[in-house]
């Protein structure tokens, strides 16, 4: 036959914009339950039971946020954030804190500079800001550490309302003010901010997130519920403009907010992630903005973005409407191979979780029971760990009202609000822990930052968070169950040094954890880029690590409970099927070909054609072009998904692809093949292609016919087929006599093809009743 499966494919990118909304999961809003203790009888808790405690002053950490607060003035109430970096090269962390202190523009309030603290290893710190550098002296909001330069040490980049500030490191924890030597330091209300190799050259890119377009000129207070002044919504402002700067690769940036395709959109953005959310092996950028839709700029891969969080499903929650985006975290919570988002929301709106489905979202809020936590919160900084080290995966989440509730929580402090400590198993569910996770969590506060990080060397995950017009809590984890751990810091060789975008892959049993390298998400924080395991009862894990550069090293069973400091190049270099010489795409390379079969055909069961078809494509990219049985079938179910989807087009496509690889296994005579090429001509005849379809689909019938019978059960199936192709170019009298002979051999075959044999007499019903109304 001259027909060719090769016809063109358009884009999987253009989507329909309510594809994933009209199908995800609304956000209920239920009363929360009651929570219930459950400590043990002798009011300690049980062995195996998480326990946070606060230990900020006894760690030597003295800092209260100044918003100079009083005013209403929508700054005052938005930070702060900070940072957990390794300062010193020690291989333990230091802490920055973030201050507010006297309100740009104006006379209010006092001077006061941010704070850094060195940590002596076991986590206990000394405030060594005077002559260090670090003492920054604008109202700060946010901090994103990273070594910009890829000279080895942590450099810290500040975000202000009014000019941002970069902070290079010389090693040692000294610092120094480069701004505008390297091209930064716009002025503005900047909040969240993340580095990012976008452009996949080694050198740490930067978007920031700006909040609203802010002077005092346009300030003013609203009445609370019982007439105290309060602060007004954000959207009573007008909105900034986010900014993206290039890394040139000497150490400079370059302001390429518009030419990259990010400018022109101002929005209220608060958080900001970045992560290959597509799998097409270069970083997206995800915004979390305030009241409005949120932001996910496609990387294009040639130095420009989209934004497609509306047909990607991520822009709304499942029910279509906006929420007030805050803090985001990314992890791949359910362990299917790509980045899941959860949202950080007002009062009044649940926290939101996108489930991420090879490129497209699905609000899983009310499928995994988050929307019965927290409805009265307002959450800021969060993230996913490992608290109890049992492989399985806890969020924590830094709560703090923006305006006066109706009843506070604590009547001298309105705006304070407990944080929250969820579990969430491995089917898919949250259970709130909060109240039986030690006295750390029962503390309130104006809460905005978290920052991740084992700061005390003990081999499991503390949190510190950052208040507003309040201290700092350190919440130490004390939690003891004789489980096992494993951390790992990737460096960089030809990624950037930090490896940020970096996949770290653990086998731990039979269980896959990935993790992805970052320091930047929470909100307006910095995290330990080390990546952390609970290994449970496990000695060792096996671990690979797919770097930002498209390089793929297994590095094997590392020993459990120590820190692996591990470099690009030094494992085992891993490589997909197919051609040796083209770079392993990481996301590919980490998920198994098996893994994304099992996701798709489940995805298929419960009628996700969309997400089984993207699913598909990426097994199908994995598998490369190999010919082999199990690829052909990959290629199968990919065309009836797009059958299913009626995207005849890349149906045809991949169901001309199964054929050639059975062909090219089988030979073109076989059953099989045969059996493809009917399945390819009914997805020719539905993409109009007719005169191919017809002249496949009787090849196909004589082949069947010739090797098992005119009358078995295959020949049937292929009379069906030609059938469906003759209703196609409507010659009803001959797809009546085909359809006529097809359920004569279903009927035969009874027992086994009753479903079938239903079909094709409904089949054969409609044609006969267009014929007899011709006739008549």
């Amino acid at each position: 036959m001259s027909m060719s499966p090769n016809h063109r494919r358009p884009s999987l990118r253009c989507r329909l914009a309510g594809a994933v909304l009209l199908t995800a999961a609304g956000c209920a809003k239920p009363p929360e339950p009651a929570a219930t203790p459950a400590p043990a009888a002798d009011g300690t808790h049980p062995t195996d039971a998480i326990v946070f405690r606060e230990v900020a002053e006894a760690s030597g950490i003295s800092f209260r946020h100044d918003a100079s607060e009083g005013q209403y003035f929508i700054v005052e109430e938005m930070g702060p954030g900070g940072a957990l970096f390794d300062a010193d090269g020690d291989g333990d962390l230091d802490l920055y804190l973030v201050q507010g202190g006297r309100i740009p523009g104006t006379a209010i309030g006092v001077v006061r500079p941010n704070r850094f603290y060195r940590n002596d290893g076991a986590g206990m710190f000394t405030d060594e800001t005077e002559g260090s550098g670090a003492g920054d002296t604008g109202y700060g909001m946010g901090c994103a550490a990273a070594d910009y330069d890829n000279d080895g040490d942590v450099d810290l980049y500040v975000t202000n309302v009014g000019p941002d500030v970069l902070l290079a490191n010389d090693g040692t924890g000294r610092f120094t003010d480069v701004t505008e030597s390297v091209g930064l330091g716009a002025a503005g209300f900047s909040t969240s901010a993340a580095f990012t190799d976008y452009d996949g050259d080694g050198h740490l890119d930067l978007y920031v997130a700006v909040y609203i377009a802010w002077t005092p000129a346009v300030e003013a207070t609203a009445p609370a519920p019982r007439g105290e002044p309060d602060y007004r919504n954000p959207i009573a402002y007008p909105p900034g403009q986010d900014r993206l700067y290039r890394a040139r690769g000497d150490g400079t940036f370059e302001d390429v907010t518009d030419t990259a395709g990010v400018g022109g959109r101002p929005f209220y953005g608060l958080g900001v992630v970045s992560a290959d959310f597509d799998h097409d092996q270069d970083a997206d950028i995800f915004v979390a903005n305030d009241h409005q839709a949120n932001f996910l700029w496609r990387n294009e891969g040639d130095g420009t973005f989209r934004e497609v969080a509306m047909e990607a499903g991520c822009a709304y929650n499942g029910d279509g409407q906006p929420e007030a985006g805050m803090g985001i975290v990314c992890e791949d919570v359910d362990r299917d191979g790509d980045f899941d988002l959860l949202l950080m929301h007002f009062s009044g709106e649940t926290n939101t979780f996108y489930r991420n489905e090879g490129g497209l979202f699905t609000d899983d809020t009310r499928v995994s029971r988050l929307a019965d936590f927290g409805v009265a919160d307002t959450g800021f900084g969060a993230g996913w760990l490992d608290a109890d080290l049992d492989t399985e995966f806890e969020l924590f989440i830094a709560n703090g009202a923006v305006n006066r509730p109706p009843v506070p929580i604590i009547p001298d402090e309105p705006y304070a609000e407990r944080n929250r400590l969820l579990a969430f198993n491995d089917t898919g569910r949250f259970e709130d822990i909060t109240t039986r996770s030690g006295s750390g969590l029962e503390l309130a506060a104006m809460s905005r930052g978290a920052l991740f990080g084992d700061i005390d060397e003990d081999g499991d995950v503390d949190i510190v968070v950052t208040n507003n017009r309040g201290p700092v809590h350190v919440l130490r984890n004390e939690t003891r169950t004789g489980r096992h751990w494993l951390a790992v810091r990737a460096v960089g060789v030809a990624s950037n040094r930090d490896a940020i975008g970096a996949i770290v892959r653990a086998e731990i049993g039979d269980r896959v954890t990935r993790r992805l390298v970052t320091r930047h998400d929470s909100y307006c924080s910095s995290r330990d880029p080390r990546v952390h395991f609970g290994l449970g009862a496990a000695r060792t894990a096996d671990v690979t690590i797919a770097w930002p550069s498209g390089r793929v090293d297994d590095f094997g069973p590392l020993a459990a409970d120590r820190v692996h400091v591990l470099r690009e190049g030094d494992g085992t270099p891993v490589t997909l099927a197919g051609d040796p010489s083209v770079p392993a795409n990481p996301a590919v390379a980490v998920d198994a070909v098996d893994v994304l079969r099992e996701r798709a055909e489940r995805q298929r069961q419960r009628g996700a054609w969309l997400e089984a078809a993207l699913t598909l494509e990426r097994a199908v990219a994995a598998a490369g072009d190999v010919p082999a049985e199990a690829t052909a079938q990959l290629h199968r179910d990919l065309g009836d998904s797009y059958l299913k989807l009626r995207d005849y087009t890349r149906a045809a496509a991949a169901l001309g692809r199964a054929y050639e690889i059975f062909a090219a296994i089988r030979g073109r005579r076989d059953v099989r093949t045969a059996i493809a090429l009917s399945e390819w001509s009914t997805a020719l005849s539905k993409e109009g292609r007719l005169g191919d379809a017809e002249r496949g689909v009787r090849e196909a019938l004589a082949i069947l016919e010739e090797q098992t019978g005119a009358d078995s059960i295959f020949a049937a199936t292929a009379r069906r087929d030609l059938a469906a192709v003759l209703v196609s170019q409507n010659r009803l009298e001959a797809a009546r006599d085909e359809y006529t002979f097809a359920l004569e051999l279903y009927e035969r075959h009874l027992g086994v093809t009753h479903a079938m044999t239903r079909d094709i007499a409904r089949s054969l019903d409609a044609v006969r009743g267009v014929l007899e109304q011709r006739q008549r």
